[in-house]
């Protein structure tokens, strides 16, 4: 009997660390630094002294991100708030914790040398956006509000990755770009692009981007759950810690110079929360941007939408 019990042991160890160490698929949309405490936790060995394997799949824009959700392609994501209507509309996920706050990582880039000097000037334009309910269509609306432009005075063009809106800005098949703070600062550097405005103060109350996990990954691993959102808050944890090394792997993984890693640790470390926790107001703006987008007719009940209770106690 021994030897049955010490095999059994064995069998259940080995079943154990499968478990544990079997490959989380990570979906990002973009590479941009708000979603850079993954690639932080990837190479300062958080994920792997959580016995976690990652694989991390990036897609050309949120809507492929919880396509691939639904299609039992990725296990988590690090999408935009407003991409909660998709949970509304039937896909097979859940918001399990809040990664940054205010939309400091969002910024309007118009041609350096072009006709565009002001926001005021592209009234009646084409802006490029990645894709429908993404968080640039969300800027693109939150934009026309505060220009007090109506619907038919701005056109929004989704064009997937921010490479291609970058080509279209260039050819110009467009007139400015909404992207992320990363490929607006390489394009000053390019002396290709100019910056006409930044959306960390457009909303004081926002998720710009969240974790989201498949609900059957949940159901049925749900300490791996617990264990990826730990290594990921205590990765961010870190970042605020060390700025040079936090510089150097965003420097690595988003292809651009360190003095635009370190201006981007500068302007966007702030918004990171540490404890993943939702906050009220933060989802009530949520709400109210996916009915702007016309992703939703009404604002929905948010408690069904997000939950804590994968994240760490303490």
């Amino acid at each position: 009997m021994p030897h049955i019990r010490l095999f059994l042991a064995i069998l259940i160890g080995l079943t154990t660390s499968a478990l544990a160490d079997r490959p989380l698929r990570v979906g990002i949309a973009q590479p941009e630094f708000s979603l850079i405490p993954l690639d932080v936790g990837i190479a300062t060995g958080r994920f792997a002294a959580a016995h976690l394997v990652i694989d991390k799949l990036t897609f050309a824009g949120a809507a492929k991100v919880h396509q691939a959700i639904a299609a039992d392609a990725i296990d988590i994501a690090l999408s935009g708030g407003p991409q909660m209507a998709f949970i509304v509309k039937g896909a097979p996920e859940r918001a399990v914790a809040a990664l940054a706050n205010a939309p400091a990582d969002l910024a309007l880039v118009a041609l350096a040398d072009g006709p565009i000097r002001a926001v005021s000037d592209l009234k009646g334009r084409r802006i490029s956006i990645s894709t429908g309910g993404s968080l640039t269509e969300w800027a693109g609306h939150v934009l026309a509000r505060q220009q007090g432009w109506g619907p038919g005075d701005l056109t929004l063009v989704p064009l997937g990755s921010f490479l291609a809106q970058s080509a279209a800005l260039k050819t110009g098949n467009v007139d400015a770009m909404l992207t992320e703070s990363g490929t607006a600062g390489r394009l000053a550097e390019q002396g290709v692009g100019r910056t006409l405005m930044n959306f960390g103060g457009a909303v004081e109350d926002f998720h710009i981007h969240v974790i989201f996990a498949r609900t059957d990954f949940m159901r049925d691993h749900p300490d791996d759950l617990r264990r990826f959102l730990a290594a990921l808050l205590d990765s961010i944890r870190f970042m605020r810690a060390d700025k040079p090394r936090t510089v150097e792997i965003a420097s690595d993984t988003l292809k651009i110079s360190p003095p635009l890693a370190g201006r981007l640790y500068d302007e966007l470390m702030p918004y990171y929360t540490t404890d993943g926790r939702f906050h009220p107001r933060a989802l009530a703006a949520i709400a109210d941007a996916m009915v702007d987008m016309g992703s939703l007719k009404q604002p929905p009940d948010m408690a069904e939408l997000t939950t804590e209770e994968y994240l760490p106690k303490d």
